[in-house]
This record gives structure tokens, C-alpha cells and sequence, in this order.
């Protein structure tokens, strides 16, 4: 955090020259800054007493958020110092003061500030010694939700009566809003079963982007496939390579061919012999994107109709009651999205797999931030929340929204308090819909049994998407559904508008559907998009969420989308900046183990121009058939894994 001109300067003219003293601007496409950036409190607290620069900021951030000293308890600027969660009142069972709640909030948002802010001179200073503004830099993140707090430090070994213990690292999206670099990045250190996690990521980190700088070319995204963890499935190495350059991804890196001295196992030199079928498809993907990527290069994703919020705030009140909790973690000690979080940020990723992955309908994210921001959600039709902290003015933003048209589905235990952690009935208040609070779960291993049961009743409504059956279910077709993680209950009987989507076993409403405005409400009592990852995905645990999609969709339809008649194949599609082409990428994200190509998939693609050719990068041009304006249908008749196909 204490740095000046000089300094960054010197370290930035030290790299270059120790790395790239024989390239010249221009030669030099892309450099990683760090590698899995992160930092514990309270060892990274700001020097505010030694060092009166570091003061300077740390008064000059609160006061840019209209904070006065007064909202601290203290009459002078001089008293207000950072504290850490203890301080707060963390694992004292009591309610600590607004004040000290207040001042712990905004101690971990500057630490978080300043080290963006860090990141940001580190970049431009590397640019100007470099001599190209353009040059792409990047910090590996390998932070795989975006968290920017988790409370303890489980990967050291602590004192026992250590406290303020707490893990930082970087929010994507105020890492973008802030352009700590241009390029964003992650890894994928997971199997080829979880291929479709690129889609997850993708999605983050593009949607972080676009709400920082739209789709001026100014940021991008990319992201280290690691090979070595490649080839226990066909097709996997494909489908990685294929899901990030087709959502939206001008940059990949292969993370490492070896020799890799510090960690000799990290290479994938071994896979020559071990698995060269991850070689072939890394062939294949290459050669599909080639073929492509005359209108791949400059396409972009368009904005889509769902979106989800991204947690923050309820990241520094995560297991409050506990000292020094060991129970969530990132970077190295998280190998998938459930276990070592809290249930709010796996119900937003089971949510994200089964509406964008496995219902193929496109998904972006937006942040606290956004919420104030009418321009930037009124292209929405549905959001959904997951986390139970929001600032009030994104409460105020999000009602305001719902009244105006919009819907707003809620999981259990989702936008209860606000980004202090006082408890807000704001929502409660519109929709007459209350309900007890609940603890928040954190998870240390897969939730494999349900916590409730019940029935999605399916008052009416369109028939929803078709199934593995290939039939479409009809309106009011009632479906058996397990609850995975938590569920909410009731405190008060419902309003006489509410309606009844679905009762658990006991008769007690599951979800709850009001009218606000011209908008509505659909609370979930149970988390469904956990409870569909944990149902291992099957058609009956997604119809909740299929029919939550319907309701929003038909209200606004994105003008630009390419769709599938079957579940979990996914189809992103890119639009070239003149509107007069397109790519859409097909993976089939089925059954894992399959490893013969798959016949009679229809593909309709709407894109909002006249289309002449449709050419596959596998089997070169395709037949089709138009059908209303700026539309086609193809028959896609042999699908290996994944292809790419051109429109123009």
C-alpha cells in the first residue's frame, strides 16, 4: 500500500528489462503481473500511523463516500482507524455498535481499494516503461467466485488466540470498474467433468468488464487452461477451449508444457503419453477457432435478458458468531463451487449452470454497484439474488425496478439485511412476504442430503423448455423436488394477492409469487440452484428454474441468440461490431463420458440481419432454413464435443 511514483517506476523498468529487454513495442502482446494475488488481515493493515500518505488516503476514500468521522463514533478524522472483524464485534454472540459495524465494512473496502488502486500504477507504469498504452497485463486471480473477503486463514497455522483474522482478494468487478489491469484473468484447475465452469467464469469476468467499460475493446478477459488436468473425459480439453474463446475470450494461455521447476507435477510435457488425446483436441480447437476467427476476433457477446447479482457485501459478515472460522477458503483449497463456501455463492452458481449452462439461455452478472443504476438494469427482464447483504440504496434500486416491470426471484435467506448487517424488511414491506431469518451455511462438504422435500405445482404457465424426453412439459404438470443446503419459513401468513408456486412436504409454501407494481417477486424458500447442482442436474430439479426463465423471457426477447432443442448444450454467440455476422460456438456439456458424435440437434439463430452462408469450422458449409426476419434453423446432424459455425 505505501508506494510512490519512483517506486513503481523502478519495479516496472526492472521487469522489463530482466524479461523483455530484446522486444520492442508492438512485439509484446500480453504480460502477467502476478500470480494468484491475495492477502491476509491483519497482516496487511494499513500503515496509517507511520505513514501520513497512507493516512491522507485512507481519510480522503471515507470521505469520498459522503462518510463523516461522526458515522464512527469519533469527533475528529485524527481517531478514525481501521479495524478488523474481532474489533467489530465478530464471535462475541452480541450485537456489536452501528459504528463499529460501519468502520469494520469500510477498513476491508479500502484495504481492497488501495490494493486495486496498487494495481493500477503497477499497470500504467509497465505501459509507459514499455512504451505501448495498449499492452495487455493481467494478474492471475485464481479466485474462482471473485470474493473479496473470507473470514480466518485456514492455510496457516495461527495462534489459537489470534484474532482479526480475515483472506483478501480481488472483486472482479470493482477490479474492473477501478482497470487494476485491462486484461482480466483466471484458471481452470478442474476436471473435464466441470468444463462447463468456463462458461461461469466467462460470464463473470465479461459482464465485470462491460459494466466498466461497455464494449469499447479497452478491457478484455482471458484465462490459463491447465492441461494436467485434462483428459479423464472425451472431448474435455475441447469443450474448455471452445466455452471461453466462444464466450467472449480474445486471450488463453496453456498453463505449463514444462519444464516447471517450483512445481514439476503443474506441467503437461507427461500428457504426450499419458493422455495424447488432450494434445489432438487442443489440434481440433485450434483449428475450429481458426476457422472462425475472421469474424471471431472483433464479435462480441450481446447483453442478455437474466442476470444475477454478484455478492459483496455479505462477504464480511460470514460466520459472525464464530472467532476464527476455518471453515471457507480460496485459491488452492477450493477444487469446485461448493464445498469451502457459504450457500449463497454456490446457489449463484447452480443457478448460473442450470439457466445459462444447461437451459442454454444467457446469463450475465451485475454488482452492488449496478444496482443504483436504472440504465443498466432496464435491459433485464429477470434478476435473481442469492446474498443476503445489499447496501439500501441497491435495495431502493431493485424495488424500484420490480415496480417498473421487472422480475425479481429471491433464494432463501437472500437480501434480509443491509451492507452493515442490520436486519431490512424493505422487500417485505412491498410484498407482504415474510419470512424468519435464517444462519448461514457454510459448506465444507457436499450437502448429499435434502433438507426438505416438496412439490412445484406449475400454476399456469407455457409449457416449459423440452426435456431429455424430447417432449415439452405441459402448463401444470406438478413435479417432485429435494431442497439441498436451507430452507426459510414463514413468519407471517401470506398476503391474499401471493401465490402458491410450490409447498414442501408439510404443506408450507416453497416458493411464493407476488405482484409488484407492474412487476412481480418470486420468493424460493429452499436454494434451488444448489439443491439442482446437488440433484445431479436432472430435468425435474431444473423445471422450477425453467419455469422462472419462461415467465421473464417472454417478456423481453433478446434480439440476438442462438438456441438448442435439447438441454446442456450450450450455444454463446458473438456479434461482429457492424451487426453483420455472427459466430455461435456449440459444446455439448451431456453425458462426460460419451464419445461418439450426436445426431439431430436443431439449432435456430436469431441475429438481426439477412443471412446468406452458414459455414461449420468441422464440416464446412450447412444447409438451413430461414424462418422471420434475421432468423435460421440448422440440422446439425454430426456433433463431436463442440464446433464453431459462422454466419454471414
Amino acid at each position: 500500500m505505501l508506494i510512490n511514483t519512483t517506486d513503481v517506476t523502478m519495479w516496472a523498468r526492472i521487469q522489463i528489462q530482466r524479461s523483455y529487454a530484446t522486444l520492442r513495442p508492438g512485439q509484446l502482446i500480453l504480460s502477467s503481473e502476478q500470480d494468484e494475488p491475495s492477502w491476509y488481515w491483519p497482516d496487511a493493515y494499513p500503515p496509517i500511523n507511520t505513514s501520513a500518505v497512507v493516512r491522507a488516503r485512507w481519510v480522503d476514500y471515507l470521505k469520498s463516500t459522503g462518510l463523516s468521522a461522526g458515522d464512527f463514533g469519533h469527533a475528529s478524522w485524527d481517531d478514525v482507524a481501521p479495524i478488523g472483524r474481532n474489533t467489530a464485534g465478530a464471535g462475541t454472540n452480541h450485537t456489536s455498535p452501528l459504528t463499529k459495524r460501519k468502520l469494520y465494512y469500510w477498513s476491508m473496502r479500502f484495504s481492497h481499494w488501495d490494493a486495486v488502486r496498487y494495481y493500477r500504477e503497477c499497470t500504467a507504469a509497465f505501459q509507459a516503461e514499455f512504451n505501448d498504452p495498449t499492452l495487455a497485463l493481467y494478474a492471475n486471480f485464481n479466485n474462482f467466485d471473485g470474493r473479496m473477503f473470507v473470514p480466518g486463514q485456514p492455510l496457516r497455522s495461527t495462534p489459537p488466540n489470534a484474532t482479526e483474522l480475515g483472506w483478501m482478494s480481488f472483486d472482479w468487478f470493482e477490479w474492473a470498474r477501478m482497470r487494476g489491469a485491462n486484461l482480466l484473468w483466471t484458471e481452470d484447475w478442474f476436471s473435464d467433468e466441470d468444463a462447463h465452469r468456463w462458461s461461469y467464469y466467462a460470464s463473470k469476468l465479461r459482464s465485470a468488464i462491460s459494466l466498466a467499460a461497455g464494449d469499447d475493446g479497452s478491457m478484455e478477459f482471458g484465462g490459463y487452461i491447465v492441461p494436467r488436468t485434462s483428459g479423464s473425459s472425451p472431448g474435455g480439453m475441447l469443450k474448455r477451449i471452445l466455452t471461453l474463446v466462444g464466450s467472449g475470450s480474445k486471450s488463453l494461455k496453456y498453463f505449463t508444457f514444462g519444464p516447471e521447476y517450483t512445481f514439476p507435477t503443474n506441467c503437461y510435457s507427461e500428457k504426450v503419453e499419458d493422455a495424447p488425446t488432450v494434445f489432438q483436441e487442443m489440434q481440433l480447437g485450434h483449428h475450429i477457432i481458426a476457422k472462425a476467427e475472421h469474424v471471431l476476433w472483433e464479435a462480441r457477446k450481446p447483453q442478455a435478458r437474466i442476470a444475477i447479482l454478484a455478492p459483496r457485501s455479505s462477504n464480511f459478515w460470514d460466520l459472525w458468531d464464530e472467532e476464527n472460522p476455518k471453515q471457507l477458503c480460496m485459491c488452492c483449497c477450493v477444487s469446485d463451487m461448493i464445498r469451502h463456501y457459504m450457500d449463497y455463492s454456490t446457489e449463484m452458481y447452480g443457478l448460473y449452470v442450470a439457466l445459462a449452462t444447461d437451459l442454454n439461455l444467457p446469463v450475465d452478472f451485475v454488482d452492488e454497484d449496478a444496482l443504483q443504476n436504472k440504465t443498466v438494469l432496464h435491459p433485464y427482464s429477470l434478476l435473481l439474488v442469492t446474498q443476503p447483504n445489499i447496501p439500501i440504496a441497491g435495495f431502493k434500486g431493485l424495488i424500484e425496478w420490480v415496480q417498473d416491470g421487472g422480475v425479481l426471484a429471491l433464494s432463501s435467506g437472500a437480501a434480509t439485511a443491509d451492507a452493515y448487517n442490520d436486519p431490512v424488511d424493505l422487500v417485505e414491506n412491498v410484498t407482504g412476504v415474510r419470512t424468519d431469518a435464517r444462519p448461514r451455511v457454510a459448506f465444507t462438504a457436499f450437502p448429499t442430503t435434502p433438507v426438505a422435500r416438496g412439490t412445484w405445482h406449475a400454476t399456469p404457465s407455457p409449457p416449459l423448455p423440452t426435456g431429455a424426453s424430447g417432449k415439452a412439459e405441459p402448463a401444470g404438470t406438478p413435479t417432485a423436488f429435494s431442497a439441498f443446503g436451507a430452507v426459510s419459513t414463514l413468519s407471517a401468513p401470506l398476503p391474499p394477492s401471493a401465490t402458491v408456486n410450490a409447498s414442501f412436504a408439510d404443506g408450507s409454501p416453497a416458493a411464493v409469487t407476488t405482484r409488484v407494481g407492474r412487476g412481480s417477486l418470486v420468493h424460493f424458500l429452499w436454494l434451488p440452484g444448489l439443491s439442482y447442482v446437488q440433484a445431479n442436474r436432472t430435468d425435474d430439479a431444473r423445471i422450477p428454474l425453467a419455469a422462472l426463465a419462461h415467465l421473464a423471457t417472454t417478456t423481453k426477447n433478446p434480439r440476438v441468440y442462438a438456441a438448442v432443442d435439447v438441454p446442456r448444450i450450450e450455444t454463446p454467440i458473438l456479434l461482429s461490431p457492424d451487426g453483420k455476422s455472427a459466430v455461435v460456438t456449440i459444446v455439448d456439456f451431456r453425458d462426460t463420458t460419451i464419445a461418439k458424435a450426436a445426431s439431430g440437434i436443431q439449432i435456430t439463430a436469431c441475429v438481426g440481419f439477412a443471412v446468406s452462408t452458414v459455414e461449420s469450422s468441422v464440416h464446412g458449409p450447412l444447409p438451413f432454413q430461414r424462418r422471420k426476419a434475421g432468423c435460421i434453423v440448422v440440422q446439425y446432424t454430426s456433433l463431436l464435443h463442440g464446433d464453431m459455425i459462422v454466419l454471414m
